[in-house]
């Protein structure tokens, strides 16, 4: 993974097509996930529970509790 990481971030700095490595972040999947840190130019990327996209919460366990509640309170606040 980290290998692909790297290869990713090769291939953007030679298409002049770099990140904004402030804005990337880490979310960690699944129960036997080892967690490993992840580098981006010396920077150390952040690590996420849960994230905000498009207007949906992914969360690490992919459950859609957050986002629904999300959704929720959208509707409720515009029918008061």
């Amino acid at each position: 993974m980290r290998a692909d990481l790297r290869n990713l971030v090769v291939w953007s700095q030679e298409w002049q097509m770099l990140f904004n490595v402030e804005k990337c972040k880490v979310m960690h999947l699944g129960y036997n996930n080892p967690k490993v840190n992840y580098v981006v130019d010396a920077t150390q990327l952040q690590v996420v529970s849960e994230e905000r996209d498009f207007g949906i919460i992914v969360s690490d366990d992919l459950k859609w509790k957050n986002s629904i509640m999300l959704q929720l309170n959208k509707q409720t606040r515009y029918l008061e």
